[in-house]
């Protein structure tokens, strides 16, 4: 997916929810393969912080499950995932 095409989908999902980009000050997306799985499965490791609140982190896969969700800094969740040892 081209990086417009991303932030295109990115912005129809803050929409449907009720929110817009200009309501975040913050959102970050890493991608990594999902291990044991083939190229095209990967985690998406997302971090949101709306303007008047703190930062939470969210980890879906590649079937659009959310693996784990919690405001930033209670654990590496990232590592967690890159290493498969999410629930």
């Amino acid at each position: 997916m081209s990086l417009k095409g991303l932030r295109e989908k990115f912005e129809a999902i803050l929409a449907a929810e009720g929110f817009s980009v200009s309501d975040l000050s913050l959102a970050t997306l890493c991608f990594a393969p999902d291990p044991g799985k083939d190229d095209y499965c990967s985690i998406c490791h997302a971090t949101l912080k709306s303007k008047d609140q703190e930062p939470v982190e969210y980890i879906v896969n590649y079937l659009e499950q959310t693996l784990d969700a919690q405001p930033c800094g209670q654990s590496d969740l990232a590592h967690k995932a890159a290493q498969g040892r999410l629930p």
